[in-house]
């Protein structure tokens, strides 16, 4: 099954004027599969730090010697007591060697659709993508590639073979590398598949997959039955990081290091980041200047007419300022857009309709005016901390004249504190952390200067 689930970046509000508490959880994608004996209808609960937050069911059939793969799968969430529920169907077509015929792939929730479908002819792979009120059309040269949608090992064959997958978030074929993990009691294989943005941990007993564990802590197991009596799980409170020591007046700190709880193998150091076992110190002045930035989908963050007439208006104001000119940007968008709730992955002409949005469209947008004024820029995301504990957020980097530049919109930070801590590049984000992070992380303050 490939899955994507969209959840909220959110936003907290107090009082008028107060503090306010936010959260970016970003794109999850879940990228399961099952080998399932033709015919065979199987389930499989969706857990999420051992809470039962939805169902996948699957049934693989073979008709006129084509393997079709059927898979339907429903997951529920709270965000600050809002239901979101997140449906998904997916229909893959191969021939009998497993090579890709034609797929369609679709998720809906409350405020957001997308679908993906697409086919082979000869050797391409001919791809429509619709995401909102937009739609996208790809070709891929596949003539030597196994695509595989069903990703987590479809048959021993497979593994002989150069596999790849379609990313429907990025819009393009990822390699996946297979390899053997350590072996757990109770299961007699395991296997570890990954891609550039994704991976999972796949356990078999009986030559089935009885159980998979993405990277992002999302995890799939067999069950006898659909069971759709989901728990009531608030994600942002899930995901909640825990913070020790003092705090106070970190947001004038120059420097800052901390002591980082069960991030194991994972090293974020970066151009302001020091990470080294589980200490990491963040420089508020960069320890070097990165030579590029990430990439970011150009749908995410298009120029339109009302952006192009406020980045004149501002040039008049500012003259050759060009730091000025980034200020003004920042001032504009954490102005323009009123802060709330968005669960979905919008447009910036959809952004500036709506007038509205989260850390997320703050990003988006400001990224948006940013490379349209002739700037290189893009979109981070991360935690920072706030009232006691961090929180997902993003925010932006600007290069200019051999100095980057780290700015914060939503929070109007210019020069965006020592609690921003960078955990991923690009948009929209592939690598996030949840799976080490939650409920297992705790970041402790050890110094400040």
């Amino acid at each position: 099954m490939q899955y994507c689930i969209y959840i909220l970046a959110s936003k907290r509000n107090g009082k008028k004027g107060n503090k306010m508490k936010k959260i970016l959880i970003v794109i999850i994608i879940i990228l399961v599969s099952i080998f399932i004996v033709a015919g065979e209808k199987r389930f499989m609960d969706i857990i999420l730090g051992g809470n039962h937050i939805g169902y996948y069911q699957s049934l693989v059939d073979t008709v006129k010697n084509n393997i079709t793969v059927n898979e339907v799968s429903e997951m529920k969430l709270i965000v600050y007591n809002n239901t979101v529920n997140v449906k998904g169907q997916n229909l893959t077509i191969y021939d009998k060697h497993y090579k890709i015929e034609k797929f369609f792939s679709s998720v809906i929730s409350e405020q957001m659709t997308f679908y993906s479908n697409g086919y082979r002819d000869e050797d391409q792979l001919i791809v429509k993508t619709v995401l909102g009120n937009s739609s996208f059309y790809d070709t891929f040269d596949i003539s030597d590639k196994t695509i595989v949608f069903n990703m987590e090992l479809l048959s021993d064959e497979l593994l002989e073979k150069d596999l790849f997958m379609f990313n429907p978030l990025t819009r393009v074929i990822e390699k996946l590398t297979v390899f053997s993990a350590t072996d757990e009691d109770g299961y007699d294989r395991v296997l570890n598949v990954k891609s550039s943005t994704t991976g999972s941990f796949i356990y078999f007993k009986d030559k089935q997959v009885v159980k998979s564990v993405t990277r992002e802590g999302i995890i799939m197991q067999k069950a006898d039955s659909k069971n759709i009596d989901f728990e009531n799980v608030d994600i942002v409170d899930h995901f909640i990081i825990q913070a020790q020591g003092n705090f106070k007046n970190i947001k004038n700190a120059k420097k800052a290091s901390f002591l980082l709880y069960s991030v194991g193998n994972e090293n974020i150091s970066n151009y302001r980041q020091s990470h080294s076992g589980d200490t990491l110190i963040v420089n508020k002045t960069p320890f070097f200047i990165p030579e590029k930035l990430s990439e970011t989908s150009k749908h995410y963050v298009k120029s339109n007419n009302e952006i192009n007439t406020v980045i004149n208006t501002l040039k008049k104001k500012t003259g050759d300022d060009q730091e000025k000119l980034l200020q003004e940007i920042m001032h504009f968008v954490f102005k323009r857009l009123n802060k709330s709730i968005v669960s979905a992955l919008l447009s910036i002409d959809e952004i500036m309709e709506m007038g509205r949005g989260d850390c997320t469209e703050h990003a988006q947008l400001f990224a948006a005016m940013v490379l349209s004024a002739g700037f290189d820029a893009d979109i981070v995301t991360g935690i920072v901390y706030t009232n006691g504990a961090f929180y997902y957020h993003a925010w932006n980097r600007v290069l200019l004249n051999g100095k980057i530049y780290t700015i914060d919109a939503t929070l109007n930070q210019f020069d965006a504190d020592v609690t921003h801590i960078e955990l991923s590049t690009g948009y929209p984000p592939t690598t996030i952390l949840l799976g080490k992070m939650q409920n297992k992380l705790k970041i402790k303050l050890i110094s400040r200067e």
